[in-house]
């Protein structure tokens, strides 16, 4: 089956990553911010390890069956739910985190901890990651 797919560049790297549109679609309708030039998610880049608020590509491309097993190949993607800095915020930064698929998933609370950065991630009332990263939870997305 062909996938549709989109691209997140990271806002800090600059490197990009292309991901079937139904996962960016969960990430936009959990936690988004749409601006007049893009539409910006949480997104932790697996290059860089750094949490920011990235562009999805406008466009996207069809990836053929035959090509979809190099789609995220060495990856293993999650939503991850971080609690923010405000205690008494009901909010979470949520994001979309790929990972190595060497990070086992009951490491990941752990992984995060210790490899990745915040440079712009925030919850919807604008308040960045409580530091050290606490994990509130997550989702795995990809593989199904």
């Amino acid at each position: 089956m062909d996938v549709f797919t989109r691209e997140v560049v990271c806002a800090n790297c600059g490197d990009p990553t292309r991901y079937p549109a139904s996962i960016l679609e969960q990430i936009v309708q959990r936690q988004s911010e749409s601006l007049p030039d893009a539409t910006y998610i949480n997104y932790a880049c697996p290059r860089c390890k750094t949490l920011t608020r990235s562009p999805l590509a406008r466009e996207g491309r069809i990836v053929l069956d035959t090509d979809r097993s190099k789609l995220l190949a060495d990856l293993t993607v999650y939503c991850v739910f971080l609690r923010c800095v405000q205690e008494d915020c009901e909010s979470r930064v949520i994001l979309l985190a790929p990972v190595k698929r060497a990070v086992i998933e009951q490491e990941l609370p752990m992984h995060a901890q210790t490899n990745w950065r915040n440079r712009s991630a925030a919850c919807l009332n604008d308040h960045p990651p409580a530091h050290p990263l606490r994990v509130g939870g997550w989702v795995k997305w990809w593989p199904q």
